[in-house]
């Protein structure tokens, strides 16, 4: 799947063979995983596996400042902060380039990860996010709120709201 940085995965001096352990196992256990989160966020798998392998590569960068019992925590929420970003780029590029060209931007597919990332791309932003968190992460709604920084009542509207958004797009195909 998702290998370390070339040029950082040798041990340092100062490195911890442990730590580098510990990471790999990391990558091992929750790659896949990680790939789902970016994939629901940014729509396609190379971008997804791109943003995985740039997560993990800063993280490596900077595995000596971080707790080693945190890394997953650590890893999850750059995977997630770099599919957002890689997400709001893409949308400003199309946005652009379809104001250039006069037309909307074309359709994708319809297989059903492609119509389910339709469908997702559909929400905002803090309902995307919840319901992401919840399908491919597994988190339970106490966690959303404590990563997200929202209220549990807010996290379980978003959530719900989602939900009667995402309905209808899926139950029609159409998303």
């Amino acid at each position: 799947m998702t290998s370390l940085p070339r040029a950082d995965h040798g041990e340092d001096a100062g490195d911890d063979p442990a730590h580098a352990r510990a990471f790999a196992a990391l990558v091992e256990r929750a790659g896949a995983r990680l790939v789902g989160l970016a994939l629901a966020l940014v729509g396609e798998r190379a971008a997804a596996e791109d943003v995985v392998q740039e997560a993990l590569a800063r993280v490596w960068r900077r595995r000596h400042a971080l707790a080693p019992g945190a890394l997953d925590g650590y890893v999850r929420q750059a995977v997630r902060n770099l599919a957002l970003d890689r997400r709001a780029r893409a949308e400003a590029e199309a946005r652009a380039l379809s104001r250039r060209a006069g037309a909307a931007a074309d359709v994708p597919g319809d297989d059903e990860a492609e119509r389910v990332t339709r469908a997702l791309s559909r929400l905002a932003d803090e309902q995307r996010e919840v319901v992401v968190l919840r399908v491919y992460e597994g988190l339970e709604f106490k966690e959303i709120a404590a990563r997200t920084g929202a209220p549990l009542g807010t996290v379980h509207s978003r959530y719900r709201l989602a939900l009667e958004r995402l309905r209808p797009h899926l139950e029609r195909g159409d998303a």
